[in-house]
């Protein structure tokens, strides 16, 4: 098991609420175990891209080295986010 030791490497995911009544967009840095989380209107790949965005607005680039997102359809987009984040995605 690789432990990762360096900050700024992303794991995404989504959960989605009981009787699909919200959706939280979830950032977890893979070293410190820091989160970012936002509530999303819908489960689009337009609308997760964009709670996303915001979400990481307050993060130096420097700690944004990679992102890896789960196989969920409202994450499809991630070349998108990339070149708007200028960050490397899985």
């Amino acid at each position: 098991m690789t432990v990762a030791i360096e900050i700024g490497h992303w794991e995404s995911d989504t959960v989605i609420g009981c009787n699909h009544t919200g959706i939280v967009v979830t950032h977890v840095d893979k070293a410190s175990k820091y989160l970012l989380a936002g509530l999303a209107k819908n489960k689009t790949m337009e609308e997760i891209n964009r709670v996303t965005v915001k979400l990481f607005e307050p993060v130096k680039s420097t700690f944004r080295k990679t992102m890896t997102f789960d196989n969920g359809r409202e994450l499809c987009g991630y070349e998108k986010l990339s070149e708007r984040m200028n960050t490397p995605m899985d």
